[in-house]
């Protein structure tokens, strides 16, 4: 299994000493693209020491947790690895659809040669990395593309 850059959900938790005990808790959040956790962690501690100047590195570091991950589109469009005619990648968030409806011979057909086919319908394809956001493999990444795309071809082309 290949490694992707993600985008790390980091948060910091600030305590602040109250009167008589009552502290608080604040958060800060951040989003981070990284390859691994550790790799966010350390990035999300420099962003916030930036933010918060008043606190020391260590404590920064000791209040840190990833919240959540996901893939970023350029890791899906990786994953999916759909490449054009030409060999290069296809952006998946940048799809367009095409309906033709037709007859084959043998069971093969030529839409550039003869006139058995005809355009019916054609639209973008909106996929969001939202579609992704609960992907944590490969696998699902493969099975939520197929299965969006079987959606909104079904509702958008037919």
């Amino acid at each position: 299994m290949t490694d992707y850059e993600k985008e790390y959900i980091v948060t910091l938790t600030i305590h602040t000493d109250g009167i008589g005990g009552n502290g608080e808790e604040k958060e800060d959040e951040t989003s981070v693209d990284a390859m691994t956790e550790t790799e966010a962690l350390s990035t999300a501690a420099d962003v916030f020491q930036e933010a918060h100047p008043d606190m020391d590195m260590e404590t920064i570091r000791n209040n840190l947790t990833v919240d959540r991950w996901n893939y970023t589109e350029e890791s899906i469009n990786k994953i999916l690895d759909l490449k054009g005619a030409n060999g290069e990648l296809i952006d998946v968030f940048e799809l367009y659809g095409v309906l033709f409806i037709g007859n084959t011979k043998g069971g093969t057909w030529d839409l550039s040669t003869d006139g058995r086919f005809s355009r019916h319908r054609t639209d973008h394809i909106n996929l969001d990395l939202e579609d992704f956001m609960y992907c944590h493999t490969e696998e699902q990444v493969n099975d939520t593309f197929n299965e969006r795309l079987r959606e909104i071809i079904v509702k958008e082309l037919v």
